[in-house]
This record gives structure tokens, C-alpha cells and sequence, in this order.
């Protein structure tokens, strides 16, 4: 499992994943927007995804993005 944080505040971040990473988001937004693969968002409170050839028991990234006062945009390429 590699774990990665992505914490903008009054910012933005965007982040675009290979279709063949298996990956778990969850996603956690504060006066901010987060917005995932298969156009789920949110501006407030928690989000997850995972992505569909996620596999707990394979190796796989994990995201935890948290969303202040700012824009997060989770997708693929």
C-alpha cells in the first residue's frame, strides 16, 4: 500500500491517476470542493471512492485528500 496526502488550503490541487493503479480515496471537504473519479464531489463532509480493480488484498494507493477553503479534482487521464 503507498499512502499520499494532498492538503491545499486556499489553493487547488489536481491530481490525475492511471487507469491501471488500483486506488481507495477518501476525501474530506471544509468550506472547499472535492471532486472524485466518476464526477463524485462534495463541498462538505466526507467522500470516498474506489476504484473498480481495487483489491484490498493486491497492492494499491491510497489517497487522503483533504479540502480547505479549496478545489481538489481526482481524476483519470
Amino acid at each position: 500500500m503507498t499512502r499520499i496526502k494532498i492538503n491545499p488550503v486556499f489553493g487547488s490541487a489536481e491530481v490525475i491517476l492511471n487507469e491501471a493503479t488500483p486506488v481507495r480515496i477518501k476525501a474530506d471537504a471544509v468550506f472547499g470542493r472535492v471532486q472524485l473519479p466518476e464526477n463524485i464531489s462534495g463541498a462538505f463532509g466526507t467522500s470516498t471512492y474506489q476504484s473498480k480493480n481495487f483489491n484490498e488484498n493486491q497492492n494499491y494507493l491510497v489517497i487522503e485528500a483533504t479540502s480547505v477553503v479549496a478545489g481538489i479534482v481526482i481524476r483519470y487521464q
